[in-house]
């Protein structure tokens, strides 16, 4: 596959600057050029100069890919069509109905990500979003965080993923509030 080389388009919008790019996407089972809109930062951090050398570091890894453009799937994607069925095979049936049951409550917090773009802030984010609902205790977060650990190591074994840019050493931050409070309702609860 011919791939072109792209110097992006720099744009203000509002107190934003935005990089306008084509990529490769997975949209229906077909593998479709599509044109994408990223925002870089705020007006008032970031001359256009600064913008536009910004874009040339990010747009390096479109130009010149590591992966395939096949695998440029989401991440509630591959889970879905690659990774759980995959686990259906490997693992008890007791072992992956809990897997579902983790993947359904972590599903709606991955929907923005694609699997070969995300990092480990992303994931860290994730976590963090999840423990603010107050829904999760923290050995629940720990349990979704070692399933998430195993769908990149599965990513990484089938080239959906480069390694090594992920380290899902994880923490949560000390003095959280939102899991200090939980940690302190679920003592109260025994």
């Amino acid at each position: 596959m011919h791939t072109r080389t792209q110097k992006g388009e720099v744009y203000r919008k509002g107190q934003k600057w935005y990089l306008r790019y084509f990529d490769f996407r997975i949209e229906d089972g077909q593998l479709k050029r599509k044109r994408h809109c990223k925002p870089l930062c705020a007006v008032a951090n970031m001359t256009r100069t600064q913008a536009r050398d910004e874009v040339k570091r990010f747009l390096e890894t479109v130009n010149k890919p590591v992966l395939a453009p096949e695998t440029a799937v989401t991440l509630v994607d591959f889970i879905d069509s690659v990774y759980l069925p995959r686990l259906k095979q490997d693992v008890r049936p007791s072992t992956y109905r809990g897997y579902n049951f983790l993947w359904a409550a972590l599903k709606p917090f991955c929907a923005d990500y694609l699997t070969r773009d995300t990092r480990t802030r992303h994931v860290q984010y994730i976590l963090d979003e999840m423990a603010r609902t107050n829904r999760f205790s923290k050995r629940s977060i720990q349990h979704i965080k070692f399933f998430l650990s195993g769908t990149f190591g599965h990513a990484i074994r089938n080239d959906y993923y480069v390694e090594g840019i992920l380290s899902l050493r994880l923490r949560f931050r000390p003095g959280s509030a939102a899991m200090a409070r939980r940690s302190r309702t679920a003592w109260r609860k025994f």
